[in-house]
């Protein structure tokens, strides 16, 4: 296993110099975790970081929900290597894998010596952060749901139907549900916004 050449296809150190991918090579360890083992444990001290070589991981939180899947040369467990926080998920092998592991100290030797692997790295920690913002971001808005009421008929209390609805899907608690009716709108855009056509520019 060239662990050099895999090291230089990460996202994670593929914009490092190559004197640091040199002296990172030495110190990176080749470990092997069999089907259903864990990588990571919960809790832990993030004292390694890894890359996946060969294989499959996944990741769980501690209520046992799984929430990624870690692909070949995808890194696991910078983040809190970087800010010396412990495990917050453990990680597990589906099946057989190789990774490649390096050590905290190693890594922060590596550092010492080329201060622009330590910028090139965090740069691709911080994209990670806001990429994994912004799937959050759009996984909550997938969940919300609107309904439109529309009369079938004249006369009838749709206003009050709605409430019934608001307080049926969310007993107790408004922030759940909303009525969203032209008095609403022109709350929030100011009289008359109810009535703004969409597309109209105004």
């Amino acid at each position: 296993m060239d662990i050099r050449a895999l090291l230089a296809e990460t996202s994670l150190f593929a914009g490092v110099p190559a004197a640091a991918l040199d002296q990172l090579a030495t110190c990176t360890e080749v470990l092997s975790v069999a089907s259903g083992s864990n990588l990571i444990d919960l809790g832990d001290r993030a004292d390694h970081l890894f890359i996946l070589a060969v294989g499959r991981l996944r990741v769980r939180l501690p209520d046992g929900k799984v929430v990624n899947e870690i692909s070949r040369l995808e890194p696991v467990g910078e983040i809190s290597l970087l800010s010396g926080e412990v495990r917050s998920a453990t990680v597990y092998a589906v099946r057989d894998s190789k990774v490649l592991r390096i050590g905290r100290e190693a890594l922060f030797r590596v550092f010492e010596s080329h201060p622009a692997a330590l910028l090139e790295i965090s740069r691709t920690v911080i994209e990670r952060l806001r990429q994994n913002h912004r799937e959050a971001t759009l996984a909550a808005g997938r969940r919300w749901r609107s309904f439109a009421l529309l009369g079938a008929s004249p006369g009838l209390d749709l206003r009050g139907f709605a409430l019934a609805m608001i307080e049926a899907l969310s007993p107790g608690d408004r922030r759940i549900a909303r009525l969203m009716d032209a008095e609403t709108v022109d709350r929030g855009m100011g009289s008359g916004g109810a009535r703004v056509a969409v597309g109209s520019g105004e």
